[in-house]
């Protein structure tokens, strides 16, 4: 189970990046 959590964790990690960048200015 934890190897599942922590899977789970880089994908949300992911899909935050994602969003964070999405609203970010496109300066990166």
């Amino acid at each position: 189970m934890a190897r599942i959590e922590k899977e789970l964790e880089k994908v949300e990690q992911k899909l935050g990046n994602k969003q964070i960048v999405e609203k970010a200015p496109k300066e990166i």
